[in-house]
C-alpha cells in the first residue's frame, strides 16, 4: 500500500517535471518571436518639461528606441516589401535602410532615434511580417527554431523645443553628458541651466514612479512672448542695430511676461553662428547707464537727502545694484559702482556727474526703475511661476517678499515727474490718451580702455497702467546704425509693446467720452 502510494506520487511528480519543462521549452521558442509584440507603456522622462503660462510645452524630452534587425529571418524574396513596410511603419528613409542592409554582420542597427509611437508602430509591424511570410524562421545548428525578426530597445532621450526659436535665449540648452556610463541631458544656459536639478530625476523607491522630476511653468503666455520677439525683429532691422532686448513685468507682482531678444537660435540646431546669440545679454552684458540713472539719484536725494558720495554709493546699493537682480537665470553680471577712492579721482567726479562710471544690466535697471510704479517697493523679476511635480501638483515657487527703499510719496512725486517727461519732454513718442504712461531715456557709448566709441546704447525704460494694471516695460537697443537717439529708437518700440498689450487686452484704454 506505501510502495503504491509512493508510486503514484512520484508518477505524479514526474508529470509535473515533464509539463514545466515542456512549458518551459514553449515559451522559449515563442518570446524570441512574441517579445517585441508588446511595448510597455512610455514611461515619464527623466528630465521635466518647460510649460509657458498658458500651457504651450516650450521644451520637453521624448525617449527614444532603437530598431535592431536579425537579417537571418529576412526572405530574400521578400526584401523590397521589407524596407517598405519598414519605412513606413518606422518613418525611416527607405535609402537608409538599404544602407544599412548593405553593411557586413548578422545584427544591424537601423536606426537609433524612433520615437515612441514609430516604436509601437514597428512592434505590430514585427507580428504582421510574420504572418505575412516577409520573415522566416531560423535553424540553429543544433536543430533549434528561433525567430527573433525586430528588436525594439530604449536608447536614450532627446531634449525636444516644438517652437524653435522661441523665447530663446532665456530657454537656454542642453546637452548630453556621460558619467560612470550613465548619459543624462544637462542644461548649461539659461533656464535648462539655472533649473537643472529640479528639472532632472533623481532615482525614486516608489516602483510606480522610477523617476522623480519637476517640470517648471513660466510666466510667459505664448502669443505675447512670440509678438513682442516679431517687433523686436522689425525694429533691429530698421535701425540696423546688432540686438534689440525687450522686458514686459508686472510692476506689483515682479512676474515676467516677455523677455525678448532679437538675436534667437534653435536649441535644436546650434551652429557657429549661433555663438553669439546663447548669452541672455538683458543680464549677461554690463554697460553704464548714463541718463537713465538719474532719475533714481533723485530719489536718494528727495528721500534720503543724500549728497555725501558714500551715502549715494549705499543708497544706490539699496536699489539693488552690484547685487543680483533675483531673476532666475544663470550667469549674471552684477555690474559695479566706483569705490569712495575712486569717486575722490578728479575724472571719476565727472563722469559719475554725468551718470557714467557705474555699471549695471538692463534687468537691473527695470528693477530699480520699478519702484517708482510700485509705490516705492523693491521686487525682484521672476520668470518662472511654479514647478509641477510628476503628479500634476502646482508647487509656487519661493519670492522674496516686496521692500519698501523709498516713500510712497517720493515714489509718486517721481512718478509724475516720469508722467510729465512723456507728456513734454524726450518721451513724447510713448503718450498714449486713456492709459497712465512714464518713463525716461538714456543713451550711452561703449567705454573700452578709457575710449568712448561713437556707437552704444539706446534705452527706455516706462510703466504703462490702466485702472486696473500696472507693468513696467524696459528696451535696450545695442548699437543702433540709423538713429542713435533713445528717443527716436528705444521709444517707438516701447510704443509699439504698449499698442500690442492693448491689443491683446493686458491694458484697457480709459474712454473719457
Amino acid at each position: 500500500m506505501h510502495l503504491l502510494f509512493s508510486f503514484k506520487n512520484i508518477l505524479v511528480f514526474m508529470l509535473f517535471l515533464v509539463s514545466g519543462a515542456m512549458i518551459y521549452f514553449f515559451t522559449l521558442y515563442q518570446t524570441d518571436r512574441d517579445n517585441n509584440d508588446f511595448l510597455p507603456p512610455e514611461q515619464q522622462s527623466k528630465r521635466g518639461d518647460i510649460l509657458s503660462a498658458d500651457g504651450y510645452h516650450l521644451a520637453k524630452t521624448q525617449k527614444l528606441y532603437e530598431v535592431v534587425l536579425d537579417r537571418n529571418y529576412i526572405d530574400p524574396k521578400k526584401e523590397e516589401e521589407f524596407i517598405e513596410l519598414l519605412s513606413i511603419y518606422g518613418k525611416i528613409n527607405m535609402e537608409e535602410i538599404k544602407e544599412h542592409l548593405r553593411a557586413n554582420g548578422r545584427f544591424i542597427t537601423i536606426s537609433k532615434k524612433i520615437h515612441y509611437r514609430e516604436a509601437r508602430q514597428l512592434v505590430k509591424l514585427n507580428t504582421i511580417l510574420w504572418k505575412n511570410g516577409v520573415f522566416i524562421s531560423y535553424e540553429t545548428s543544433k536543430g533549434e527554431h528561433i525567430e527573433h525578426g525586430i528588436k525594439i530597445n530604449e536608447s536614450g532621450e532627446i531634449r525636444e523645443y516644438p517652437y524653435g526659436k522661441l523665447l530663446t535665449p532665456v530657454l537656454g540648452y542642453t546637452r548630453t553628458m556621460e558619467d560612470k556610463g550613465i548619459r543624462q541631458i544637462c542644461g548649461i544656459k539659461g533656464l535648462e541651466k539655472f533649473f537643472d536639478q529640479e528639472l532632472t530625476s533623481n532615482t525614486s523607491n516608489d516602483l510606480n514612479n522610477q523617476y522623480k522630476s519637476f517640470s517648471i511653468k513660466l510666466n510667459i503666455p505664448m502669443k505675447l512672448q512670440m509678438d513682442v520677439e516679431k517687433i523686436a525683429d522689425n525694429y533691429k532691422r530698421q535701425f540696423q542695430a546688432d540686438e534689440i532686448i525687450a522686458t514686459v513685468m508686472e510692476s506689483k507682482t515682479g512676474k515676467i511676461l516677455s523677455q525678448a531678444s532679437s538675436n534667437r537660435y534653435n536649441p535644436s540646431d546650434i551652429s557657429p553662428e549661433h555663438y553669439t546669440s546663447l548669452n541672455t545679454n538683458a543680464i549677461e552684458l554690463s554697460y553704464e547707464p548714463g541718463a537713465m540713472i538719474s532719475p533714481i539719484l533723485s530719489a536718494l536725494l528727495l528721500d534720503k537727502h543724500l549728497t555725501r558720495q558714500s551715502e549715494i554709493i549705499n543708497g544706490l546699493k539699496q536699489f539693488g545694484f552690484t547685487n543680483f537682480s533675483g531673476i532666475d537665470l544663470p550667469y549674471e553680471k552684477r555690474g559695479s559702482i566706483p569705490s569712495y577712492p575712486q569717486l575722490v579721482n578728479d575724472r571719476n567726479k565727472l563722469i559719475t556727474t554725468y551718470d557714467y562710471g557705474m555699471r549695471a544690466n538692463s534687468i537691473q535697471l527695470l528693477k530699480a526703475f520699478n519702484v517708482f510704479n510700485n509705490n516705492g517697493y523693491l521686487v525682484n523679476p521672476m520668470i518662472v511661476n511654479a514647478l509641477i511635480d510628476t503628479n500634476g501638483k502646482t508647487i509656487p515657487v519661493h519670492t522674496q517678499n516686496p521692500v519698501q527703499i523709498i516713500s510712497p510719496a517720493t515714489a509718486q512725486q517721481m512718478k509724475q515727474n516720469l508722467i510729465k517727461a512723456v507728456n513734454a519732454e524726450t518721451g513724447t513718442l510713448a503718450k498714449m490718451s486713456g492709459l497712465e504712461i512714464g518713463g525716461t531715456t538714456g543713451t550711452t557709448c561703449f567705454n573700452k580702455e578709457d575710449q568712448y566709441s561713437k556707437n552704444g546704447i539706446t534705452s527706455y525704460i516706462g510703466f504703462a497702467n490702466d485702472h486696473q494694471h500696472t507693468y513696467t516695460i524696459g528696451i535696450t537697443v545695442i548699437k543702433p546704425r540709423i538713429t542713435y537717439f533713445s528717443t527716436h529708437s528705444a521709444v517707438p518700440i516701447f510704443k509699439a509693446i504698449v499698442d500690442l498689450m492693448v491689443k491683446q487686452k493686458y491694458l484697457t484704454v480709459k474712454n473719457d467720452a
